[in-house]
């Protein structure tokens, strides 16, 4: 089947992955760099290894993205990489006879990391370390970035690429955060990358960035200073404070739709056992505090909001006494 690619950010030129080989002092394969000049990284279908001639877990796992160049100088100047570095050095350093500086990260599984080796001994081979589920620092079946690439099927009875595995990376802190700090110069490059309006709906997400980050404040308010809108951000608020925020500093209205959906049925809609009493303390502060709430809004079901509210308290007792039960 042949490679589908949906790639995150535009395609690399030849002198700006030129100017990255030069500060990491490291030279990239040549079917690696034609690679990031195509296609600079991204989702990639099919994107399931299925070694047959391996049991080994790493032979048989999934790609999520692909880094772009812009993701690897981001981990090389911020360090985002170091600490697994460190694990390897710490438990694995004599594995293989490699220099553990030269390993490049260039792809995320839904657990672990491949890495390409651009040292003499093993140049361009394949690496692969998780030590999240115990598989530890590996050296991979595939000699090359191009091998892993046509090592790529669907998996189990999937024809298609699921839609849910598309979604740009503005979306996801971690290729713009490292050490509890945000780093606004790749998350603008992310966003111009997103087409540059942090309102514009997602097609998979199914929201904006702005809401998508309206419990972060840090990025939040970095998008609000840059001028962007506060529509819809009451259906996904989910922190007090920033609750608060939007009531009393924003002057957003908590008995008004947005696209026919209310926010007092998100903050009564029965989940998980944690995101119910998440909704439980957002309503109890609502209560407390603005005494205009229209509890009359009725869902698609005719039940109101005291109604709902009533079936999120019920749900939350019985599983607290189930968990009572249990512990007896």
């Amino acid at each position: 089947m042949p490679l589908q690619f949906f790639p995150d950010e535009p395609p690399a030129s030849p002198e700006f992955i030129s100017q990255v080989e030069q500060e990491l002092q490291l030279s990239f394969p040549s079917d690696y760099r034609q690679f990031l000049l195509e296609h600079n990284g991204g989702v990639v279908w099919p994107d399931h290894l299925n070694n047959e001639h391996s049991d080994d877990e790493w032979e048989h796992t999934w790609i999520e993205r692909f880094s772009s160049v812009q993701d690897v100088l981001f981990a090389y100047r911020y360090d985002a990489y170091n600490w697994l570095i460190e694990l390897i050095k710490e438990d694995e350093a004599d594995k293989y006879a490699i220099d553990l500086n030269k390993l490049l990260v260039i792809a995320r599984c839904v657990r672990g990391d491949f890495m390409l080796y651009l040292g003499e001994e093993d140049y361009g081979w394949v690496y692969f370390a998780n030590y999240g589920d115990g598989q530890g620092f590996n050296r991979t079946s595939y000699a090359s970035f191009s091998s892993l690439l046509q090592s790529l099927k669907p998996g189990d009875g999937e024809d298609n690429l699921p839609t849910y595995h598309i979604g740009d990376k503005i979306f996801e802190l971690q290729w713009f955060w490292t050490d509890n700090q945000i780093h606004f110069d790749r998350f603008e490059e992310l966003l111009q990358a997103y087409g540059g309006d942090p309102n514009k709906i997602h097609p998979v997400w199914k929201r904006n960035v702005v809401q998508h980050y309206i419990d972060h404040p840090e990025v939040f308010h970095f998008l609000i200073q840059k001028g962007a809108k506060l529509d819809g951000c009451l259906l996904y608020v989910r922190e007090i404070h920033m609750l608060k925020y939007l009531l009393e500093e924003a002057g957003q209205d908590i008995n008004a739709p947005y696209q026919g959906n209310y926010p007092l049925h998100e903050f009564t809609q029965v989940s998980s056992f944690y995101e119910s009493c998440r909704n439980r303390d957002l309503m109890q502060y609502l209560f407390k505090n603005h005494p205009k709430l229209d509890l009359s809004i009725t869902d698609h079901e005719g039940r109101s909001v005291i109604d709902r509210y009533q079936q999120l308290e019920h749900f939350i007792r019985n599983w607290e006494q189930r968990r009572g039960n249990l512990f007896k």
